[in-house]
């Protein structure tokens, strides 16, 4: 299987759809709508911990298997991506 880019609508798509799973958006929504009032879609929508955790943990398997980068930098490009379009976690 080829590996995919890392800076590609390829890996970015799979990546916000698995994100954005328990909302009735995905990667075309938010492209088409990147705002809601003044509020980017990353901060207009959110995470538990526990889903949070379990999007981390999907994330850096995905990378493993599909994208082509350097493996030593896993934990690295989790937390850049979690830092940019990563949701806000709220306690319930």
């Amino acid at each position: 299987m080829k590996k995919i880019r890392l800076n590609s609508e390829e890996f970015l798509r799979p990546v916000i759809n698995y994100m954005l799973r328990e909302f009735d958006a995905d990667y075309e929504s938010v492209k088409k709508k990147q705002m809601y009032g003044k509020i980017p879609w990353y901060q207009y929508y959110w995470d538990t911990p526990e889903s949070k955790k379990e999007f981390l943990d999907w994330l850096k398997k995905f990378l493993k298997s599909n994208v082509d980068y350097r493996p030593y930098q896993t934990d690295r490009v989790v937390s850049t991506i979690d830092l940019i379009w990563g949701l806000k976690v709220y306690e319930e």
